[in-house]
């Protein structure tokens, strides 16, 4: 892609019809094997320097009981432990070595897919199925008029250069005002000044971008850099397409 702005276009638009291969060739491929050899960098080390101990959680907090200073430092535990890191950010991977042979840019697509709400929820509700096995047809994208779940609809608003090879393209989540107000909320702005109910509509779904680093190639193309930035926390379920 030829700037930052027109490459996230054409992410989103690769996201919205499942083109999970596409979206793959829009990023950049060191990133995507440092992102593999970093995630599973951080399942071999323990990130717990010392176990968390019933009796310093009751010396901090003197009223909690025993029994509950016990099943909170058990939880305390199993959230740090690096086995159940991997099972909560890669449910349908069955242990480290699956996880080890796994492609560098299908690896990422999973991580992106289970931090979509309505993908992590499809999941929870059926995590008996073999789910690995049943997007095997990942890489061919969707008819957008028979998805059933609403797409990642983002609204990319510009970028900023942080050197010759690197910029960081923002954007947020797309909303008409009609969706945002319903009428619940436009009863309490209506209890406001006129200027204060401006302001709210305004920055409603404005105040806080999400952003996506990008990186120049050689080619002097642009790619997307795989890392956190690229969270898509908005998606939402909605209704069956018609």
């Amino acid at each position: 892609m030829n700037s930052p702005v027109e490459l996230l276009t054409a992410a989103f638009a690769a996201l919205n019809i499942d083109d999970w291969a596409g979206f793959i060739e829009l990023c950049d491929p060191v990133s995507l094997r440092a992102f593999k050899r970093e995630k599973i960098e951080s399942y071999t080390v323990d990130l717990m320097d010392y176990e968390f101990d019933a009796d310093d959680l009751m010396e901090s907090e003197p009223d909690l009981p025993p029994a509950v200073a016990e099943y909170q430092a058990a939880l305390m535990n199993t959230t740090l432990d690096p086995n159940e890191r991997l099972k909560r950010d890669f449910p349908m991977v069955n242990g480290m070595e699956e996880l080890q042979s796994i492609d560098p840019g299908r690896l990422f697509v999973e991580w992106l897919r289970m931090r979509s709400p309505h993908r992590a929820a499809e999941f929870m509700k059926s995590p008996d199925e073999e789910s690995w096995e049943k997007d095997a047809e990942w890489e061919e994208p969707v008819d957008p008029r028979q998805k059933h779940t609403r797409g990642y609809r983002y609204s990319v608003l510009g970028c900023i250069a942080d050197g010759e090879d690197i910029a960081h393209a923002f954007f947020r989540t797309e909303h008409g005002v009609d969706k945002i107000f319903v009428d619940e909320y436009a009863e309490q702005l209506d209890s406001l000044p006129d200027d204060e109910q401006k302001l709210a509509r305004q920055l409603h779904h404005r105040s806080h971008p999400e952003f996506a680093t990008c990186r120049r190639q050689e080619d002097g193309t642009w790619r997307l850099v795989a890392d956190w930035t690229l969270r898509l926390i908005s998606t939402r379920e909605e209704g069956r397409s018609s």
